[in-house]
């Protein structure tokens, strides 16, 4: 039931670097929110050290867009979203790619409505979607990222929490409910135009999603939906046998036909949607509060524990294998918006911010131990890296 699962991770593995030249080093930088004065900083992840500081309008959740170019900050308090350049260049030489690097900058036009929340990019397209108006901006990240934000707007019908994906020109926007308050249930598949040409009434009270190629996976409360095809075509796959629980947030590896969502507090989700037992679950010994995947081997998969530890988790086997403590425990019990710690992969090692000691902690992957911590002070939580390796020449 596992063959798809293993071919991709072999694709994934023969995954073409950057640069193969014999003298190669590792270019990242890590672009870091802070969630009480709502600065964002860039670090310089060679010399650790902070090379610019934007002030934003209020505390953001950052995205890294998947060329690298640009890091976008959505503050659903200040009803905007930002982009900022991170500076880093894709140089391609016919053989080989080299990164290279200039001045980060925070760019001028900016995304304006009501309570930003689900940004979601896709085949190239973003997608915005504005919880207290219901509406959708669709724009061209390419286009955002040289400076000129252009959008078409979608709207879902009314207020509430929903999400939309950018789909064949348009998008796959969330239905919302009669009542006020409830998250979504099914979908309405919109055109370039802004009509409305296909439907779904599966997956109760939508929530989270992640792309594999053009595969997309929508978190439910009944199952995972997935929306495959050019109409597309939306499965569910029901939690059959399961323990009490759901999925509400996913993450998809490059070239991979498997998702990784959680499931309750205590558990995390691999999901397989060609196998013949399409959801596994992996048993925490602890309150999971983030995870992310390796971004060279999405066989590998690394999760925050309220513990404070770092946990390795094995997708094919579907086991954990390290453990490193990291930081001290935080309590999961102060609602949405209390500050967090954060994971984010940043090749050789994992970054884990600590907001309630302003330190970024780095963990090395090899030995999975932690090597330092950079001291930025305030509250650090919300983390995009960007980066990769490239040649000496």
């Amino acid at each position: 039931m596992r063959v798809a699962l293993l071919a991709a991770l072999l694709l994934s593995s023969a995954n073409v670097p950057l640069a193969y030249a014999e003298d190669t080093h590792s270019v990242w930088r890590a672009f870091v929110a802070d969630s009480a004065s709502a600065n964002v900083s860039v670090i310089d992840l060679d010399s650790d050290k902070t090379i610019a500081t934007y002030k934003l309008a209020a505390p953001a959740t950052l995205y890294a867009a998947k060329g690298r170019h640009a890091v976008f900050a959505v503050q659903g308090k200040a009803n905007q979203v930002q982009a900022i350049s991170t500076g880093l260049t894709v140089e391609d030489h016919g053989d080989h790619a080299d990164l290279k690097l200039g001045d980060p900058a925070l760019l001028a036009p900016q995304a304006e409505g009501q309570e930003p929340a689900h940004f979601v990019e896709h085949g190239g397209k973003l997608a915005i979607f504005f919880d207290e108006s219901g509406k959708v901006q669709l724009s061209d990240a390419t286009l955002w990222q040289k400076g000129t934000y252009e959008s078409v707007e979608l709207d879902s019908g009314k207020p509430h929490h929903g999400v939309a994906v950018p789909f064949n020109g348009g998008a796959i926007v969330t239905k919302p409910v009669s009542e006020d308050g409830k998250l979504p249930s099914g979908f309405n598949v919109f055109d370039a135009s802004g009509d409305i040409v296909g439907t779904t009434e599966l997956c109760a009270d939508v929530h989270g999603e992640a792309s594999s190629g053009d595969v997309i996976a929508f978190g439910c409360s009944d199952g995972v939906l997935i929306a495959n095809g050019t109409k597309p075509d939306f499965t569910l796959l029901p939690f059959t046998d399961l323990p009490e629980g759901r999925v509400g947030t996913l993450l998809a590896g490059k070239s991979l036909d498997y998702f990784l969502g959680n499931y309750g507090p205590k558990h995390v989700a691999i999901i397989e949607p060609e196998a013949e037992t399409p959801i596994r679950l992996v048993s925490l010994p602890d309150t999971r509060v983030h995870f992310v995947l390796n971004g060279e081997n999405a066989r590998f998969a690394y999760l925050l524990l309220a513990d404070g530890s770092v946990q390795e988790l094995d997708s094919v086997r579907g086991e954990l294998l390290r453990k490193a403590q990291v930081t001290k425990a935080y309590a999961t019990d102060g609602g949405h918006g209390t500050p967090m710690p954060r994971i984010a992969y940043a090749g050789d090692e994992l970054l884990v911010t600590d907001p309630a000691t302003g330190k970024i902690h780095k963990l090395d992957l090899k030995s999975f131990a932690v090597t330092g911590s950079i001291e930025l002070g305030g509250a650090p939580s919300s983390i995009a890296v960007v980066g990769g390796v490239t040649a000496d020449h």
